[in-house]
């Protein structure tokens, strides 16, 4: 998925009457969301999408007339577009949508996950949604729990879908190009929604607060426990003293049971392998921003939460091939090579 570097907006009002539908669905809905859409409204169709980028995902704003979708239909064969592999849709209106097995009538403030390469299909109503577009490896360690709640409806009185909705409901195009031209807010922003849209997730188990409390515990609840024990880490792993045993007082279990839950959940990856890899992810966007350019390595690596430089570049080396300070350079000639040739 292609993140813009400043706004995208197609809209129809800028094509003649007579072909606005043509282009939303042939440029559109085919080309860039691999989708047939059809209106009640095609003679004077009136659709708009502006699209943000974020860091690894896009908000975007959808609104038009009376339109339906539907994916994964067999005279689509198009593969030009770049479709994001998850969204989480926010209507603004009432609508129908089939995903996933589910039939869900949503009103007006609800939430719903879409699994962009399953298919689905939308009731012919107004297009008013805001949306946000992640890419599969942005939520990869919570994988299962999106797969779990594909085409699920959050209504919007619901504990965890209330402040989301809130939120997505108050974020208006003018605040998202504020928010996406400036890099600190963009990530943070990206980092706050995504955090609260797994714990949405994370939470929409029945009986997990009961088991957590009871301490008997499901595997649907250890695999909660354990996807909230990563994303505490996540926000946790630039503390050079942090050690499972900060995870465990964190969760009120023991190091031993934090050590278990990775052996069954993490398809064979240590706590300290996953506390390595988180380290060196963020390491490598500070490596490669722009924003943080003028930084040193040895400032990077105690801002990723390593102890000593000479352990980061050790560790560096071993999963990217080259030392911290030659992968900076290397991503500086590409993008050099790369406005040469534009």
């Amino acid at each position: 998925m292609r993140v813009p570097d400043e706004p995208i907006v197609l809209d129809t009002r800028d094509i003649v009457s007579a072909k606005r539908f043509q282009f939303w669905r042939d440029f559109i809905a085919r080309r860039l969301m691999a989708m047939a859409m059809w209106s009640t409204h095609q003679p004077d169709y009136i659709g708009r999408v502006e699209i943000h980028g974020l860091d690894n995902a896009c908000m975007v704003f959808a609104s038009g007339d009376s339109c339906g979708a539907s994916r994964g239909v067999q005279e689509i064969a198009c593969n030009t577009g770049e479709m994001p592999a998850w969204l989480l849709m926010r209507t603004n209106v009432a609508t129908h949508i089939e995903h996933g097995g589910r039939h869900s009538d949503l009103k007006p403030g609800d939430l719903i996950i879409i699994d962009t390469r399953r298919p689905y299909a939308r009731a012919d109503s107004p297009v008013d949604f805001t949306i946000l577009a992640m890419p599969d490896f942005l939520l990869h360690d919570w994988r299962m729990v999106f797969d779990a709640y594909a085409g699920h409806c959050f209504p919007s009185e619901r504990e965890w879908a209330k402040p989301l909705s809130g939120l997505l409901a108050g974020v208006s195009p003018p605040l998202m190009r504020s928010i996406s031209g400036h890099p600190v807010l963009r990530t943070m922003f990206t980092k706050n929604l995504v955090f609260m849209l797994v714990q949405m997730l994370l939470h929409e188990s029945a009986d997990f607060d009961r088991e957590f409390e009871t301490g008997t515990r499901s595997e649907q609840a250890r695999i909660n426990l354990y996807n909230l024990m990563l994303l505490w880490i996540r926000d946790h792993h630039d503390d050079p003293q942090l050690t499972v045993t900060h995870v465990a007082q964190a969760f009120g279990v023991s190091p031993r049971y934090v050590h278990k839950l990775f052996a069954t959940y993490s398809e064979g990856r240590k706590f300290l392998a996953f506390l390595q890899k988180t380290r060196l992810e963020h390491a490598v966007q500070l490596l490669i921003g722009k924003a943080d350019a003028g930084s040193s390595i040895s400032d990077i690596s105690w801002r990723c939460g390593f102890a000593d430089t000479s352990t980061f570049g050790r560790l560096f080396k071993r999963n990217y091939g080259v030392t911290p300070g030659a992968y900076r350079a290397q991503q500086l000639n590409a993008d050099l090579q790369s406005s040469d040739a534009q």
